[in-house]
């Protein structure tokens, strides 16, 4: 078993990776929306902090967790209307800026944004977000013919 932390700051991932973490995932600023981002999370915690890094720090943070042997997953999780020319450039220009910086691995969560990466030639392994739902090993292998090679199961599920 792996502990894969959130890391939202240059800090906090210093900070995870000293705690233990194995695996750490973050997103990146962008101003596309107002309260969101294409990471899933909220733009701001409770206390009106960012919760995602710049690209200069997405950098920093990249080279500080691979020099820690701790792999980087990139959060582009937000369900969006792929089909809308503006939004698929910006999804797709945010993915590959997070490439750019050696991430390990791209977080997505919605089926229809898996195909469009495929189909842009993105290589990079992805991990299959809680946000899919998928309750079953027949969802499981559904996703694997997408090339998604690792799934969040969603939190209420047991192991039984």
């Amino acid at each position: 078993m792996k502990i894969m932390s959130p890391v939202s700051s240059y800090q906090t991932c210093i900070q995870q990776i000293n705690a233990g973490a194995n695996e750490i995932y973050v997103g990146m600023e962008e101003n596309t929306f107002n309260k969101i981002s294409f990471s899933g999370r909220g733009k701001h915690n409770n206390r009106g902090n960012k919760i995602s890094p710049s690209f200069e720090e997405l950098c920093n943070i990249v080279e500080y967790a691979h020099t820690h042997n701790v792999e980087v997953n990139f959060a582009a999780n937000t369900i969006l209307g792929i089909g809308k020319d503006e939004m698929e450039k910006t999804y797709y220009n945010y993915v590959k800026a997070a490439i750019t910086t050696g991430v390990d691995r791209i977080i997505v969560g919605d089926l229809g944004n898996i195909i469009f990466l495929r189909e842009k030639g993105i290589e990079t392994p992805i991990i299959g977000s809680v946000f899919l739902s998928a309750m079953n090993v027949e969802t499981i292998f559904f996703y694997k013919k997408y090339g998604v090679n690792r799934i969040v199961l969603p939190h209420h599920m047991t192991i039984e």
